[in-house]
């Protein structure tokens, strides 16, 4: 449940605040071309895995508190 709340504010935040302008598209970009050889790489790395969820866990409170 909490995964998909997650899934559901990153879908929120990618297409109302970052594909609304052309910094955000690029940042987007980056990330599908990037994100999954670092997700390979993480998931062989789990403290690292830990460290780096916790802080995306604290990016999303702080943009949610900011709500």
């Amino acid at each position: 449940m909490v995964i998909m709340m997650r899934q559901k504010i990153l879908r929120h935040f990618r297409d109302e605040k970052l594909l609304a302008n052309q910094v955000g598209k690029q940042f987007v970009k980056m990330y599908y071309r990037y994100s999954p050889p670092i997700a390979d790489y993480l998931r062989s790395k789990p403290k690292l895995a830990k460290i780096v969820r916790f802080c995306l866990d604290k990016t999303f409170v702080s943009y949610l508190n900011k709500k």
